[in-house]
């Protein structure tokens, strides 16, 4: 309730209760509240009306549309506000257009794929694994401004979860973006993510070949050591992990460069034929390199082991 001999909160909501009414009907007329949208009033005489509701639209959003769900590309973009404008899913369609902010709701599942509350405000928001889907599902109108990011945007984004979570929680993420995508029937959108993910983590192997080449000098012995060049046995994953196997950094950063045939021979007179075929198997698998690169590589070890047999 309003107490109208007190300072009075910023943003005043109409009420249906009639003594309340009344008050707020009084303030309105001593110029100590003016009404800066449907059944909104502020105290604030300063600023515009596009600024107060801009300032508080939390407050707003969450009294209007309890429950609601921050979704789509404003949980992406952490509640920011993008375009003036907010996007929700909720029990129904609407779009509601306020002074510097127009808010749209998107009826979808209030249940799935959502986190806790906000603090203080009745307003809930998509979770990672929803809010990916919900960003790659496609806008039927082009007259107004998308709901969903697009690929390029979820693509960095995907690629910054990649690189910053372990492995096991880049698993739990997908395992619960395919069951909200079932719950949903995103289940198009959940198949592009796994592309998504998949893609990031031959990004993030490249970059990491990449800053690992030529950072310890090798030396053919050492390789041979570490690795069982007969067999061709060797675990990618200790690869990426392992420092000790850094002396395979000068391979990998020559084939991984576009290599002329000298740096190809520098390198199987180096290190031997075996250890270079092999890098170039772990790569190929990786398809860390091109397709064309690869034929080079491979006619050029083909016809280097003939010259030298010869």
């Amino acid at each position: 309730m309003i107490n109208s001999h007190q300072n009075l909160p910023e943003i005043v909501f109409s009420s249906a209760n009639t003594v309340e009414s009344k008050r707020i009907s009084r303030l309105k007329s001593a110029g100590r509240l003016i009404k800066i949208a449907p059944k909104i009033y502020t105290s604030n005489l300063k600023s515009s009306p596009e600024s107060v509701i801009r300032h508080h639209w939390h407050k707003i959003i969450s009294h209007l549309f309890p429950g609601a769900i921050l979704s789509h590309r404003t949980a992406l973009n952490h509640g920011d506000i993008i375009d003036n404008t907010i996007f929700l899913t909720y029990r129904y369609a609407k779009k509601i257009n306020l002074p510097g902010l127009t808010v749209r709701l998107l009826k979808g599942d209030m249940e799935v794929g959502h986190e806790a509350q906000l603090p203080d405000i009745n307003l809930l928001v998509s979770s990672t694994p929803r809010y990916l889907l919900e960003n790659l599902s496609l806008s039927r109108s082009k007259k107004t401004i998308s709901k969903s990011a697009g690929f390029e945007v979820i693509s960095k984004q995907v690629e910054l979860l990649v690189s910053r979570k372990k492995d096991i929680m880049i698993k739990i993420l997908l395992d619960e973006a395919k069951d909200a995508a079932t719950k949903m029937r995103l289940i198009p959108e959940y198949e592009q993510l796994k592309l998504i993910v998949k893609a990031a983590y031959q990004q993030r192997r490249k970059i990491m070949l990449n800053q690992w080449a030529g950072e310890i000098p090798a030396n053919r012995k050492s390789i041979d050591k570490l690795v069982d060049i007969d067999s061709f046995e060797f675990n990618v994953n200790r690869f990426w992990s392992s420092p000790k196997f850094l002396p395979l950094g000068n391979v990998i950063g020559v084939v991984l460069n576009a290599p002329t045939h000298d740096d190809l021979a520098i390198l199987c007179d180096r290190f031997g034929v075996k250890v270079v075929k092999y890098v170039l198997s772990i790569l190929k698998k990786d398809n860390a390199l091109q397709l064309e690169q690869v034929h080079f590589t491979h006619q050029f070890l083909s016809g280097y082991k003939h010259a030298k047999a010869a």
